[in-house]
């Protein structure tokens, strides 16, 4: 989904890797044959989840037809209508509201004669509510669909409609409650629609990425109206899940695998269509050698979202388990055709082409696979297999991992220096050197294998216990090993284990890099990297401010000990609004020309707009915001304007502040190359550009 909810769960998807997953050997002996395929369990698509409380909405009858009914449109299972059809309208002579639901079966039926006969033949036997169910049912099925809202009636046939089609336009006739001035009683139908959406939307996840949406794209006149619905939903549901499955995800970590599954189970409970919780339980099941289950969670995941390319990533990653190979392939395919192009998919996509016996196209994904992550967990594995091909790959004589892992620290470090004192900075204004740290030290297995990614940091201190470089990189490499421990989520959903490993992995960072700025002041990167620690640990402002001073002093244009320094001021860490803010102006005042250090006051911004303002796009037209995040973008865009990124930021802030020509100029500028950190999805890009126009004509 394109908020929040969606971008964590894209995140969390990314962060998985390959790494976890037991496969068979490279090269199987011929005399062996590959595991024959286990038979995947039948995922039923109107059954939620054991523990999930019934859903709310249409339906009569019993708890399976009731789901049958609100989950049609993720199934149409036409042919078992009349059954459905027979045992609610018996159920009608003790109810008394069935016109919503008559309504439902009239639009699923309408235009199917063999289904409209059947039904039919139903009523010449029927009598009293049976029969009148049964009449309405018939009624409607040649009534034309719903175009404008006039009553709570409307409103709840509408909702059938959706249930019955799936199409999203019904959802968005609803938000026109919010927005039509000719609607009657505009309070009262209001007042309606809105418990109507926050009541069903955690059945049904697109509801709240549809509303979500309509409040960032709606004008003045309407947005406020949308944005209370917004705000409602979070706090009945949304913030509460999410605290809850980054909880979960904490546990399972650790190999709580009960509690996790307890926490999962509440969150599921709250927000049952979750993508995020669905991930959490899809990975819990795995991690816990049941398959069947997280089969089904990936089944339901790609129900919820069949946009969302990670849920195929997972459903391949359990079929090739199974040894369903050829299903696998489908689906690590259809998540690449989505936009998921992670070098694990590459990877996986190699390995199952490889076993259902398809070198060339495995040869293909490997090389691919190489390209995007030069030196993952299967390098040797992968470079072993393509030597066999007659594919070999040669190393880069200049790759300073490569030289990490063969231990020629006397290459890497002279690498190192060089780039250093060169002090060059690329297209987009990051530094070269901030650039080699984190290629350095990013570990390519995400949370699995950190011990054996450490161990090749560890040997380089041992070697040269005099060289700044491996302090500077261990200690980089032992904040990121800190984080893991802690998890995400909020403070909360941290664990008494979580703390202690974070504090004493962060306390030996500390140690690290003091020592690497000890050996040579003049790299920034220790500094910078002294600032989140100093944040982790709580440390009082004047120890952040002496790292700010100390990077300056080593090159003044690294971005990174701005981008720290903001984030330490935080109002959600160890600062005020006020602290945020008189940093990142005077910042926009100081900076050095050719920096893109200015951009602190657009991120200061944003998170005011993200966790203080609801993610309310009023807050861009508050007096002066815009106006001086429009001076940072277009100052940054001109001395960098290769730096697409920015100029999607520029362009999105622009929309919300209502400054349609700028957005349609920076819109016109990138193009095709939609960033999906900005944008969550290439639908809600598309959408904010045709607006832009429609705005700029009216």
């Amino acid at each position: 989904m394109k908020m929040r909810n969606l971008v964590i769960t894209i995140v969390c998807l990314a962060a998985i890797g390959f790494a976890g997953l037991k496969i068979a050997s490279y090269f199987r002996p011929q005399k062996l044959e590959a595991p024959k395929p286990t038979k995947a369990p039948v995922y039923d698509p109107i059954s939620l989840v054991s523990y999930a409380t019934e859903p709310p909405g249409l339906g009569l009858g019993t708890p399976q037809d009731r789901k049958w009914i609100e989950y049609y449109y993720r199934h149409r299972r036409i042919n078992e209508a009349v059954p459905v059809i027979q045992r609610i309208a018996k159920a009608a002579e003790q109810q008394t509201d069935t016109a919503a639901t008559t309504w439902f079966f009239g639009t699923v039926l309408r235009g199917n004669t063999q289904v409209l006969d059947q039904v039919r033949a139903e009523l010449a036997n029927a009598a009293g509510q049976t029969r009148a169910f049964l009449d309405m049912v018939l009624a409607n099925a040649t009534a034309q669909h719903i175009t404008k809202i006039n009553s709570p009636t409307d409103l709840t046939r509408v909702w059938a409609e959706y249930l019955a089609t799936g199409d999203i336009e019904k959802i968005d006739l609803i938000l026109s409650v919010f927005c039509d001035p000719s609607v009657p009683q505009p309070v009262v139908m209001q007042t309606e629609a809105q418990s109507l959406l926050v009541k069903l939307a955690p059945y049904h996840a697109e509801v709240y990425t549809a509303v979500t949406e309509a409040a960032l794209l709606a004008d003045e006149s309407c947005q406020p109206n949308l944005q209370r619905v917004v705000n409602r939903m979070d706090e009945e549901f949304i913030e509460k899940a999410h605290d809850l499955t980054a909880l979960a995800n904490n546990l399972r970590k650790q190999r709580n695998f009960e509690k996790a599954r307890e926490v999962i189970q509440t969150a599921l409970k709250l927000f049952p269509d979750s993508s995020s919780a669905q991930v959490a339980l899809a990975r819990l099941a795995e991690d816990e050698g049941k398959l069947d289950e997280a089969y089904l969670a990936a089944c339901r995941l790609s129900a919820i979202n069949p946009d969302e390319p990670g849920s195929y990533y997972r459903l391949g990653r359990i079929q090739f388990m199974r040894g369903d190979y050829q299903a696998a392939i489908t689906n690590y395919e259809k998540a690449l055709k989505l936009g998921y192009s992670f070098h694990s998919v590459w990877h996986a996509l190699g390995r199952a082409y490889q076993e259902s016996g398809n070198h060339s196209e495995a040869v293909r994904c490997f090389k691919t696979y190489l390209q995007l992550e030069p030196h993952g967990p299967n390098e040797a594995l992968v470079k072993a297999y393509l030597a066999s091909m007659n594919q070999p790959v040669e190393d880069d004589p200049n790759d300073i991992v490569a030289m990490l892992i063969s231990a020629k620290y006397d290459a890497l470090e002279t690498r190192l220096r060089e780039i250093l004192q060169a002090k060059k900075y690329d297209s987009s204004g990051r530094s070269e050197i901030f650039k080699a740290f984190k290629y350095l030290c990013s570990n390519p297995a995400g949370s699995f294998g950190f011990e054996q990614f450490i161990d090749r940091f560890q040997r380089w201190v041992e070697a040269r216990p005099n060289s700044h470089f491996a302090h500077a990189a261990y200690g980089q490499v032992l904040i990121d090993y800190a984080w893991q421990a802690r998890g995400g989520g909020w403070a909360s959903t941290v664990t008494t284990e979580g703390w202690r490993l974070f504090e004493e992995r962060l306390q030996k960072a500390r140690a690290e890099l003091e020592r690497a700025y000890e050996l040579d002041p003049s790299d920034p990167i220790p500094p910078a990297n002294l600032i989140t620690v100093a944040m982790g640990l709580g440390l009082d402002r004047d120890e952040m401010e002496k790292q700010f001073k100390r990077g300056l002093a080593a090159d003044p244009r690294e971005f990174s000990l701005y981008a720290r320094k903001l984030t330490y001021l935080m109002p959600k860490w160890h600062g005020t609004e006020k602290d945020m803010f008189e940093f990142a102006r005077k910042t926009v005042a100081e900076a050095p020309t050719n920096s893109i250090a200015a951009t602190v006051l657009v991120q200061a911004h944003w998170e005011m707009f993200s966790l203080l303002h609801n993610r309310d796009k009023r807050y861009f037209r508050r007096l002066g915001v815009w106006d001086e995040m429009k001076h940072v973008y277009t100052r940054v865009c001109e001395q960098f304007p290769d730096a697409l990124d920015r100029r999607n930021w520029f362009a999105l802030t622009a929309f919300y502040a209502g400054d349609y020509e700028t957005a349609a100029r920076q819109l016109e500028i990138i193009g095709e190359n939609w960033d999906s950190s900005v944008w969550g999805e290439r639908s809600f890009f598309n959408r904010v550009r045709a607006e832009t126009q429609k705005r700029l004509r009216r």
